[in-house]
């Protein structure tokens, strides 16, 4: 395992609500309720029945996800698409340099109830999504190299569930892995004319990021070294490989 996934899986399984400065709290708290509105306004939005169709009558035993807005419960990974999908649809949720952090959202509004997880671990599990998804844009700079903010949106969204669920650091770090070197979309989502895709695209980095939380808690692992191994991250990206 390489130190920077060890690094990511200790920090999403250890922090606690009490850790937080109330700023941080409030900050939280607003982007939730932030996210939220924009869900309700695009709660009908074309990409959101797509995936709404889709999802109907596909309620596993284990981790079923809740859709909100819509009163559906699903498998873990149709709800975080569709929940996320409703929060990014309008492109007025929060934006950070290299993105919108609360995509991740929709994922962890999915798992939350079936991971009995109460608000503050609801909100630690944002923390480290906006945690994880701001650090990764700064250093990577993906998206001047190609490459969009899925990338990020996947690590956090699998690092927030391991949480939410209560997972060890050894597992989320498997969850990490595996999203790492599956996850990698390109920008050209946004060039050219638009399509439809261009709104989604993250959910579905999203749905991606739980479905690797989901594997990792039933035992899967994932490589070695994502990001300082061969053709790992650094190798590929940012040309620092060890």
């Amino acid at each position: 395992m390489d130190n920077l996934t060890r690094q990511i899986a200790n920090f999403a399984a250890d922090l606690r609500y009490e850790q937080l400065p109330p700023e941080v709290v409030a900050a939280a708290t607003r982007f939730i309720v932030d996210s939220l509105a924009c869900a309700i306004a695009a709660h009908d939005c074309e990409p959101a029945r797509m995936g709404l169709r889709l999802a109907r009558g596909a309620a596993p035993l284990k981790h079923p996800g809740r859709i909100i807005c819509h009163g559906v419960t699903s498998s873990a990974e149709s709800a975080a698409f569709v929940n996320s999908i409703m929060i990014r649809n309008l492109d007025f949720n929060d934006e950070y340099p290299g993105g919108h952090p609360s995509d991740c959202l929709g994922a962890f509004l999915a798992i939350a109830e079936s991971a009995d997880a109460d608000g503050k671990r609801l909100i630690e599990s944002l923390v480290i999504a906006y945690e994880l998804f701001m650090r990764l844009s700064d250093a990577t700079q993906l998206r001047y190299k190609g490459w969009d903010q899925g990338f990020a949106v996947g690590i956090g969204v699998a690092a927030g569930v391991g949480h939410l669920l209560e997972l060890s650091w050894e597992q989320i770090a498997e969850a990490i892995a595996i999203v790492a070197v599956a996850n990698l979309p390109m920008r050209n989502t946004r060039a050219g004319e638009l399509s439809l895709w261009k709104g989604v695209a993250t959910a579905y980095a999203a749905r991606n990021g739980m479905f690797a939380a989901l594997l990792a808690s039933e035992g899967m692992t994932g490589a070695d070294k994502p990001f300082e191994g061969k053709h790992g991250l650094w190798d590929l990206i940012t040309d620092r490989s060890n």
